[in-house]
């Protein structure tokens, strides 16, 4: 079967990247990786490395890229995969970039009003997963809530990071979010500032 390539995003192009962001891309198969670097554009030009995970494939450029601009990144049907199956046709992606990624709200759940009822809700403002992980139930190592409360951390979409509690926050103690090391976006860039936030939950 002819491998396919893809930007593991819920959403349309051009894709976001910051400037100081990883153009990644997905292949369905382990490719030649000479192959594919050799059939790689970008437009505009400029000079990049690139890093191979199993199957997916990094393009880190060496200089910033330029605020509110697009890339096209195009790949020749002649790449092949490791069994020497070439793509079925030449793929083109759009990327366009903004801002750095940064929080952009934090909430927390009114349960006389809310469904579910004991949520704690972090927005960013990039993409922040590839799509599989999305829906899943997750263990972020890179937040967390003091006192820690019985619950999960979910996805539910790329940008929207949610805490939900068994059994409700407590109304009586104070709680804190705080991030626990450096945030990393989905495009590799990282974010900017840290999350610290101190709150009473509602009861």
């Amino acid at each position: 079967k002819a491998p396919e390539v893809t930007v593991a995003l819920q959403q349309a192009q051009p894709y976001p990247i910051s400037p100081r962001g990883t153009f990644v891309l997905e292949f369905s198969h382990r490719m030649k990786k000479g192959s594919v670097e050799a059939n790689l554009k970008i437009d505009p030009a400029l000079p990049f490395q690139t890093q191979w995970q199993g199957k997916s494939f990094s393009l880190k450029p060496k200089i910033p890229l330029v605020s509110k601009t697009r890339y096209r990144i195009s790949i020749s049907k002649n790449a092949e995969s490791l069994f020497g199956i070439p793509l079925l046709n030449e793929k083109t992606f759009l990327f366009e970039t903004g801002d750095e990624p940064r929080v952009v709200k934090i909430l927390r759940s009114n349960p006389e009003t809310d469904d579910p009822p004991h949520y704690l809700s972090i927005l960013f403002s990039y993409p922040m997963v590839r799509e599989e992980i999305i829906g899943r139930v997750v263990l972020p190592d890179f937040i967390e809530i003091d006192p820690s409360p019985s619950g999960h951390w979910s996805w539910i979409n790329s940008k929207n990071l949610v805490f939900t509690a068994d059994e409700g926050f407590d109304a009586d103690i104070p709680s804190t979010l705080k991030s626990t090391k450096n945030i990393i976006a989905f495009d590799q860039s990282p974010l900017q500032g840290t999350i610290d936030m101190s709150f009473v939950p509602a009861t």
